[in-house]
């Protein structure tokens, strides 16, 4: 005997498979993807400018100061690849806003690095060690000053360079530096 089904039922379980996917609404038609656009590739950054490396003056120049006001006295040598010792400084601290700053000959302000920023009150033969800084360019530095930026003048200018070279001492060979003969002792 063959079964037969009623075509309500049969409508009724289509009803049933079509709400269990959706509801028998049509899915949305899939949407296409965007073309990718190329574009440029920003640059990089700006390096750092890059350190100097080095020494900013050759080891063992020296400057002495010329020409002082408020009685400025003082030897600078480059000791080390980024240090000056400056020996026997004296300034009578009577200066308006006085520094100790490098710079170029003949250009003083703006400096290339200011190294005191403030001298405040008097120095006597005075040992100073100053540090350079990192980024001043090897060779660029020509002078050491004591600069007023209140007065827009120098007190005191030394120019870099070689130092002189030692004078031997004499050794005696006869003539006046000869010594007396010492006289035996009874």
């Amino acid at each position: 005997m063959k079964k037969v089904v009623p075509l309500a039922a049969l409508l009724l379980g289509a009803a049933f498979l079509l709400s269990a996917c959706g509801g028998g609404e049509p899915s949305p038609a899939p949407t296409p993807t965007p073309a990718l656009i190329p574009t440029a590739t920003p640059p990089a950054p700006p390096a750092p400018p890059p350190t100097p490396a080095g020494p900013f003056l050759p080891k063992g120049y020296v400057a002495q100061f010329q020409q002082a006001e408020h009685g400025i006295t003082g030897q600078a040598r480059v000791v080390a690849d980024r240090q000056i010792l400056l020996q026997g400084f004296s300034y009578d601290g009577q200066g308006k806003g006085a520094d100790i700053r490098l710079a170029r000959q003949g250009q003083l302000d703006p400096p290339l690095a200011i190294l005191m920023p403030d001298l405040g009150g008097p120095y006597q033969n005075t040992a100073l060690a100053l540090t350079v800084p990192p980024d001043l360019p090897p060779g660029a530095a020509e002078v050491i000053a004591v600069y007023s930026a209140v007065e827009k003048r120098a007190y005191a200018v030394g120019v870099f360079g070689e130092p002189p070279p030692e004078v031997p001492t004499p050794t005696p060979t006869g003539g006046p530096f000869v010594s007396p003969p010492s006289t035996p002792t009874p």
